[in-house]
């Protein structure tokens, strides 16, 4: 099974966990990372993740879905479909325009460390 996660799913861990749909989420989200890291799902890299990365604040959380990437064995590349749908998504006031010009970067190296612990 192929699954994208989009970078709001990646920082999830990040987010208020007293609240209980974020912590249950953020449950969710370790389950399905530990069937990733066990070959028994596959995540997928995508230009969009390298650019929303890149414009968080925090440097914890930017390397933390760097790393969460680096597990990802599939990855899509900017098509004429997608660039479009970046530009509606443009004038609808969400600015994904630079998408539209940066080429697409490869996806992180694989770092051979699971990032989920079992206890």
């Amino acid at each position: 099974m192929r699954l994208y996660l989009d970078t709001s799913v990646l920082n999830r861990p990040f987010d208020d966990q007293k609240q209980p749909r974020i912590w249950l989420e953020t449950l969710a989200f370790s389950l399905v990372l530990s069937l990733i890291e066990a070959g028994e799902a596959e995540l997928i890299f995508s230009p969009i993740h390298t650019l929303e990365n890149s414009r968080s604040r925090l440097s914890v959380r930017r390397l933390w879905v760097d790393r969460c990437l680096r597990l990802a064995t599939h990855s899509v590349t900017l098509t004429d479909a997608i660039r479009t749908r970046a530009h509606e998504l443009v004038g609808s006031g969400r600015n994904h325009s630079t998408l539209c010009t940066s080429p697409a970067p490869s996806p992180p190296e694989p770092s051979g460390s699971s990032l989920v612990t079992t206890a």
